[in-house]
């Protein structure tokens, strides 16, 4: 919510009532009475007569008139812009989806390719799209919050009704409070919004993505004199009848054909490939992502003899495996357990010459000799940009759903007459200043009646408010009471949950890649960055992983799970700060320099409009970097990481059935989201403590956000009928005479809002009517358990 000014200016005012420029300075200094409490003889409260003596009658041609008009008119034509950019979101994205089908036909997994070749492209192109991806996801996102936050505001109607059972509901701030309160339809008006906003979160971002090349490359393990042996590879096909040896089984690729070809032809093409020394052929194959050639392992110990007759000890395609496990034979023999060694750069520096390899059964383990390898591939022009078309379906049917629940929000609230009074008692009333203006141009009879000597049963089902005689005893509060103590529980539950759960995780994992022989100091992990680490991945939760997409749907929802818990957090956040910021604004209507207008949604005689439901500017912007920053961090910690096959060397074909859909995690990512997330938790305790509320009572700053406070205090006296068109102060009203030298009816040392120009400043220790907290006994003790 907007924060109003503590004193608002002659210019200023004069420029909200729609005027044109020519109003002079005298015209300004006439309407200073209506602005401020010096007491120049004039009338005790404003009357509408005194807006055609500062704002002349106005015909349709006057430019003032449209001006007016136009003001008036704000929150219909902030409902319509809501809705021709939800419009234009469905529509981009319809148009997107169908193109993309049309001209990039998906395949068996649902995966469409719009761009294969340099790496560098595709990482720009995809930077690029995913820019105006969040532009759009944040426009159609903000118009739904926006709804919810009309669609929760209750009306007149609504709240009187309330206040006939002893409830008070929720003015001006984020809340579920009301929900019980406002009619169904609105309900599930507001729940339909934020189901679709939490679904655009779980997919949006995982629309379109690049892909890492990965090259299935063929191993074979060959004794030390298999180029003198005379078997034939090809013709014998050794490797399926070894006891010990199996294809993977069917359930993890599918129907996909493993073909032992590439691994038997290497001893016919041993003369063409090239030689490296043990330590080249480890630091070639180390990452699994730069790895582009077969390679044919010599042994040193084993002789064509020692196998039977059969030259070829091993052989395999790394592709058969998870593509982060394709480095795993170099330290195979060195890990004491089952995958349970991580063969880094740092284990590699700590081979000699006596490397082995091989835990196959009945073997020795094998020292290496050399290595023979082909031919190169260029693996940074093989990635690829992509698009899920069942992701996009999610995203087109989401973004529909949402523009057609921003319709009905235009049409619901377009359906009174805001000049009538039925359609002005089921306005919506959003800000303070709309409860304000209503209660003070239709005073709350029924609270009168129940208010009246203070007597009556307590009726109380929750915190509800009733005009009582009681001490002014003014003091200093920090914004923190400004927040009750059940929402800051709730908060700091979550704010812990946020801020623990993954700081466990990261340091349990952490230390699991340590015993796993890596090196992740504070600096090392700084130099890992948020690329891809083979050893940092996390694989689907389902065993097919080559047939359908439910594999890359399934990671998706892990990989962007956290970012639906931080905007729930976020809404905790941005309510407390709400709530915060509402009850300053409430304060400042008691400060004696001046009077104030009414900062509502639809604004008529000196109101001042509201346009925007949000923070202020100094508020918003710092909270929505952080908000973006904290989204891109968490986004770089946890990632859908997708891998498109290709066999090895310089021309290797695609093989599309061995591509994966995985989780990938960046410690550094996760680190700096824990960092970030515990510095606003911060700035917004120390903000909570370094603001105070002044020269109020205790508690006095919660009463803002409270339906049944807001009517009791806008009890005014009954001369000052039009007070919710003019500049209004809390004050004490003393029983006087108006310009018609009637006497009043108005209450003595009563707290009120008013226009009244002799309005006093509520003195300390003095006793008024004001405000006074009646609580339902145990049934309010009880709430917080019940929640």
């Amino acid at each position: 919510m907007s924060n109003t000014s503590s004193r608002t200016s002659i210019e200023s005012t004069t420029e909200d009532l729609g005027s044109a420029p020519t109003h002079n300075e005298e015209a300004a200094n006439q309407a200073r009475p209506l602005l401020s409490d010096e007491k120049d003889g004039g009338p005790r409260y404003a009357k509408t007569e005194m807006l055609s003596k500062y704002i002349p009658e106005l015909n349709p041609s006057d430019p003032r008139a449209i001006t007016l008009r136009v003001k008036m008119a704000k929150k219909t034509a902030m409902l319509k812009i809501q809705l021709i950019i939800a419009s234009l979101v469905v529509a981009a994205s319809t148009a997107m989806t169908v193109w993309s089908v049309v001209t990039h036909n998906p395949n068996y997994r649902g995966v469409g390719t719009y761009f294969s070749g340099n790496c560098s492209r595709a990482s720009m192109l995809n930077s690029v799209i995913h820019a105006a991806m969040n532009i759009l996801s944040s426009l159609l996102l903000s118009s739904g919050n926006y709804c919810m936050q009309l669609l929760v505001s209750p009306s007149r109607y609504e709240i009187d009704k309330a206040h006939s059972r002893g409830i008070s509901l929720r003015i001006g701030v984020p809340n579920v409070t009301n929900l019980r309160h406002i009619s169904r339809g609105r309900v599930v008006g507001w729940l339909s919004l934020g189901v679709t906003a939490a679904l655009l979160h779980f997919v949006w971002n995982s629309v379109i993505f690049t892909s890492l090349p990965i090259v299935s490359i063929p191993r074979a393990l060959a004794t030390a004199d298999f180029q003198a042996a005379p078997d034939n590879w090809t013709t014998s096909d050794p490797l399926p009848q070894r006891w010990w040896w199996n294809f993977p089984s069917g359930d993890r690729w599918g129907t996909v054909k493993y073909d032992l070809a590439p691994v038997y032809t290497m001893k016919t093409n041993a003369s063409s490939l090239t030689r490296l020394d043990p330590r080249e052929c480890v630091n070639e194959y180390l990452n699994p992502l730069k790895s582009t050639r077969a390679v044919l392992v010599v042994a040193q110990n084993m002789t064509t003899e020692q196998n039977n007759g059969s030259s070829l000890l091993d052989g395999w395609v790394s592709g058969w495996d998870y593509w982060d496990a394709g480095n795993y034979w170099l330290c195979s023999a060195y890990d004491p357990g089952n995958y349970s060694k991580v063969c880094s750069l740092e284990w590699a520096d700590t081979l000699d010459d006596g490397w082995v390899v091989g835990k196959s059964a009945g073997f020795p383990d094998i020292l290496v000799d050399h290595c023979l390898v082909g031919d190169e591939g260029n693996n940074g022009e093989r990635c690829g940009l992509h698009y899920s078309v069942h992701i996009m379906v999610v995203v087109c049917i989401c973004s529909s759903l949402q523009c057609l629940l921003v319709l009905w929000t235009n049409t619901y609230f377009r359906r009174y007459n805001p000049s009538g009074e039925s359609g002005r008692r089921r306005r919506a009333l959003i800000t303070i200043g709309d409860a304000i203006a209503d209660f003070l141009h239709e005073p709350s009879t029924e609270t009168n009646e129940e208010c009246e000597g203070q007597k009556g049963v307590n009726i109380a089902k929750g915190d509800f408010y009733q005009l009582r005689l009681t001490q002014w005893n003014e003091c200093q509060s920090y914004w923190f009471t400004a927040v009750s103590t059940r929402t800051w529980t709730i908060a700091f539950i979550l704010f812990g949950i946020g801020l623990a759960v993954p700081s466990g995780l990261i340091g349990e994992y952490i230390n699991r890649l340590k015993t796993q022989g890596m090196n992740l100091s504070f600096f090392d992990i700084w130099g890992l960055g948020f690329e891809v680490n083979p050893s940092m991945i996390g694989h689907s939760f389902w065993k097919s992983q080559g047939e359908g997409g439910v594999d890359l749907i399934g990671n998706v929802l892990v990989a962007n799970f956290p970012q639906v818990i931080v905007s729930f957090i976020y809404l905790f956040y941005n309510s407390i700060l709400t709530r915060q910021l509402v009850a300053d604004e409430w304060t400042r209507f008691t400060r004696p320099e001046g009077k104030k207008p009414l900062r509502v949604t639809s604004p008529v005689g000196m109101q001042r409009s509201s346009y925007f439901l949000s923070l202020p500017l100094k508020y918003s912007i710092l909270l929505t970097m952080g908000s973006i920053l904290l989204h891109w961090f968490i986004s770089q910690g946890i990632f859908v990481v997708q891998t498109s096959s290709f066999g090895p060397g310089a021309n290797g074909e695609r093989h599309s059935e061995f591509d994966v859909s995985a989780r990938g995690y960046s410690a550094l990512g996760v680190l700096l989201a824990i960092t970030l997330g515990a510095v606003l938790v911060l700035v917004l305790m120390v903000n909570s403590f370094a603001r105070k509320f002044q020269g109020v009572p205790a508690g006095f700053q919660l009463i803002g956000m409270n339906s049944s406070d807001i009517s009791l205090m806008c009890q005014r006296p009954e001369g000052d009928s039009d007070a919710h068109l003019f500049p209004v102060r809390i004050g004490v009203v003393s029983e006087g005479e108006n310009d018609e030298e009637e006497i009043t009816k108005v209450k003595e040392s009563q707290i009120v809002f008013s226009t009244a120009i002799d309005l006093e400043q509520p003195k300390a220790g003095s006793w008024y009517l004001q405000p006074t907290l009646i609580t339902a006994g145990k049934r309010a003790s009880r709430r917080f358990f019940r929640w």
